[in-house]
């Protein structure tokens, strides 16, 4: 099988997906392409993106046991141009030890352009990723201090190294390693992030969250920002954390 229709974007943009919050697996002689995530908008792109490129119209939907919609094709064909193209697609640690992962090839993400990496970043950003602005008190500063970064979850650690090279080198864009995920968390990476990446527009917050469920992910990152024009001696005058956040979320 080939691809119906061949766009380095698209097929670029689709294994975005799979390898945030998606797979590829093969059973019962073929193999499921799947994406599993709360957000519509991005099951409908994942839609899209495989009528597309594969031609494929025929899925099936459940929600499963926690709540999270799964959108599942079935294809060996398509299956093993997606595996034959990346290796593979899994990226949890082999069963071994000491514990390794799996060699993933992602030469597509080299060949892209500045402007066509953005776009692969906005979607796995908005699907296994996010924006974090909490609020701590400082005991040796004596004052409530924010805290501020974007996220993006990432297990597999040579996964994560690939993908901070390339917000580097072709966005500029300086990273961290946090808690197994990758992490922008200074002011003109933050600028940058939102200026050339951003998140799919009405994604909402995950209900995980202890401040901003329900939130846009778009709207809390611009209050993000809002926040660093704040004079700094403000954040002294608060009594308690309830009062900071109050304040945040009202530079909305």
């Amino acid at each position: 099988m080939k691809l119906k229709n061949f766009n380095k974007q698209d097929l670029a943009n689709l294994i975005g997906l799979l390898l945030t919050d998606g797979s590829v697996r093969f059973g019962s002689r073929t193999y499921r392409i799947i994406y599993a995530g709360k957000s519509e908008e991005l099951h409908k792109i994942f839609r899209n993106l495989m009528k597309r490129l594969f031609g494929l119209k025929n899925f099936y939907e459940r929600i499963d046991n926690k709540g999270v919609k799964i959108t599942q094709y079935s294809s060996k064909e398509t299956g093993e141009i997606l595996v034959n193209l990346c290796n593979t697609l899994k990226t949890k640690s082999l069963q071994t030890y000491p514990i390794t992962y799996p060699k993933i090839k992602l030469d597509i993400f080299k060949e892209l352009t500045r402007n066509e990496l953005k776009e692969v970043f906005k979607l796995m950003f908005s699907a296994d990723g996010g924006v974090v602005l909490g609020v701590k008190w400082h005991k040796r500063f004596n004052k409530w201090e924010l805290t501020r970064r974007v996220i993006l979850k990432c297990s597999h650690p040579g996964l994560r190294k690939f993908y901070r090279n390339l917000l580097k080198q072709k966005l500029d864009i300086n990273t961290k390693e946090w808690d197994s995920s990758i992490a922008i968390d200074t002011k003109n990476d933050l600028y940058k992030f939102a200026k050339e990446i951003r998140f799919v527009n009405n994604l909402k917050v995950s209900d995980k969250s202890l401040y901003w469920k329900g939130y846009e992910k778009n709207k809390v990152l611009d209050v993000l920002l809002k926040t660093y024009q704040v004079k700094p001696d403000i954040w002294k005058s608060f009594k308690n954390q309830i009062d900071v956040l109050n304040f945040i979320r009202r530079l909305n």
